[in-house]
């Protein structure tokens, strides 16, 4: 999951990024249970992994740039006191 879905990631909304988690999960295989406010999905593994999908932002930002010198992604909209970069994690590890 190479840099450039991290910054489409960061661009998404709430309910977005809650849908290609899922979308992500089934294309893993995953069974999925949701509800309101999270998705589950329980793998094999003896640990667990959590990251929130919800922001404090009025509306995800537009403009999401890469550092390739400092390997930081950064925003003039801002991306602090969410956790797209955890999800995005979550979802690299899936990859391996």
């Amino acid at each position: 999951m190479p840099i450039i879905k991290l910054q489409t990631l960061m661009r998404k909304d709430t309910l977005q990024v809650r849908d290609f988690v899922i979308q992500q999960l089934k294309h893993y295989g995953y069974r999925i249970h949701t509800g309101r406010w999270y998705v589950y999905a329980q793998g094999t593994a003896p640990v667990c992994l959590v990251a929130h999908m919800d922001t404090v932002h009025a509306k995800p930002p537009t403009r999401v740039f890469y550092d390739s010198a400092y390997k930081v992604m950064w925003s003039p909209d801002g991306l602090g006191a969410d956790d797209r970069a955890g999800v995005w994690a979550i979802l690299k590890i899936l990859d391996l």
